[in-house]
């Protein structure tokens, strides 16, 4: 099956301040020049190629490569950065239903951040994704509405716009605006472009108090719109059941705060309440829940860290039950992250990081019983010369859902070891 994938940046639904525009949007090559292209060569070992549930695995070794390119201008006041990424994998036991050994991935993105005052400044992210792997077609730092491998060229446009107004010494303003495009290659009653096309929209306005100068109070607002376009049947319940019927609208307000403990520690912490409406199911109440966002970051060295998060919200699903007239609309989702770098030689390197994710359903005959989500990946990497280095590495991924929905439920372990020049 020959895809490929493009993520454009939909806009963040809440990211953080961006200042000193002259670096954010750059990377460390691009320090002594606008330009750098890197490239990768690794085997691999992939024991589950689908996703597919416990009993129907397929395996498959193969060889991924891997080039990409960025451009990038630091300006005194605006910066701007130009990236292209390729993945392509060849499989030596492709699926049944795939066209062919080969998998391409393609990525775009645009970053661009501008200072018009020493108080006002904006910064601006589009990705753009064609592909199949969830970790590349998700949102960047939001819960996965499908942990699992999806044949098809799939898309996913992610993009985000943030103003910042300092209007005091002591108050500042934060506007922003996101958007989340995925648009799913198959069609069909009940597909995942059924179940899963959608248009995310999402509007906040945080006021930033600065209580000390390393610390900084927030409180904000977020409404929120979630547009299902696949204009397909996914389900009866008991009669037809439209994509659109999971339409909602949220309201969400927050308190919070963003705390340097010290000049290697800091961390963010926002905590409030969702209220969500399905307004074309005239059967479903309004959902009123937690929500929490927060960070914790310490860079114990200049090239190890150790970084964790949490988030408490409700998401958007692929699964679709049904239980009389009430049916699957969306999840309630706790994820925990974390990641560990660490130098344990000069130029020898492990990375460890994980997450979990348990999602609750509203709705149907699993409303309030819960999936579970797990991933851990592993690595060890060497640094010849500043532009060769050597990487081998794990990865585990396991999806446990109630039986109901046990076709989503599955195991998969990826072993890969390889090269990669940068310059």
């Amino acid at each position: 099956m020959k895809t490929f994938a493009a993520s454009v940046g939909l806009i963040a639904l809440g990211t953080s301040v961006l200042s000193a525009v002259e670096s954010k949007v750059l990377n460390s090559e691009q320090s002594s020049k606008p330009w750098s292209v890197s490239a990768s060569l690794r085997g691999f070992y992939d024991s589950n190629i689908n996703s597919s549930p416990d009993g129907s695995e397929q395996e498959s070794a193969g060889v991924q490569i891997s080039p990409s390119i960025n451009y990038g201008i630091a300006g005194e006041q605006t910066s701007v950065n130009l990236g292209y990424y390729l993945s392509a994998n060849w499989y030596d036991n492709p699926y049944s239903t795939w066209s062919g050994p080969w998998e391409l991935t393609q990525t775009m993105e645009a970053a661009l951040s501008h200072t018009f005052s020493p108080r006002i400044d904006v910064n601006m992210k589009d990705s753009f994704v064609i592909g199949q792997e969830p970790d590349v077609l998700q949102a960047p730092g939001g819960p996965a509405a499908n942990n699992q491998y999806i044949s098809g060229s799939n898309k996913r446009n992610y993009a985000n716009i943030n103003l910042n107004v300092q209007a005091t010494s002591l108050l500042g303003f934060q506007l922003g605006y996101g958007n989340i495009l995925y648009n799913y290659d198959d069609s069909g009653p009940g597909s995942n472009s059924a179940l899963l096309d959608r248009m995310e929209n999402a509007v906040h306005l945080d006021s930033r108090w600065t209580l000390q100068p390393q610390t900084i109070g927030i409180v904000g607002y977020m409404f929120t719109q979630v547009g299902y376009t696949g204009d397909e049947v996914i389900g009866f319940a008991p009669g037809p059941i439209m994509s659109d019927s999971r339409n909602s609208r949220g309201n969400t307000v927050y308190v919070g705060v963003e705390h340097s403990f010290t000049p290697d520690l800091s961390g963010s912490l926002k905590g409030g309440v969702q209220v969500y409406d399905f307004y074309n199911d005239p059967n479903a109440e309004t959902k009123t829940t937690p929500y929490v966002q927060g960070s914790l970051k310490y860079m114990y060295r200049p090239t190890s860290s150790v970084q964790a998060g949490v988030s408490l919200m409700q998401t958007p699903t692929d699964a679709f039950n049904a239980q009389g007239n009430s049916y699957v609309l969306n999840a309630e989702s706790v994820v925990v992250y974390g990641s560990w770098v660490h130098e344990i030689l000069p130029k020898l390197y492990s990375n460890v990081n994980g997450s979990f994710q348990q999602s609750k359903y509203n709705g149907g005959s699993v409303d309030g019983e819960n999936s579970m989500y797990y991933r851990v990946g592993l690595s060890l990497s060497y640094e010849f010369t500043k532009l060769m280095s050597a990487s081998v590495g794990y990865n585990w991924d396991q999806s446990d859902t109630p039986d109901a929905l046990a076709y989503q439920s599955y195991n998969r372990n990826r072993v890969y070891i390889g090269l990669t020049a940068a310059y």
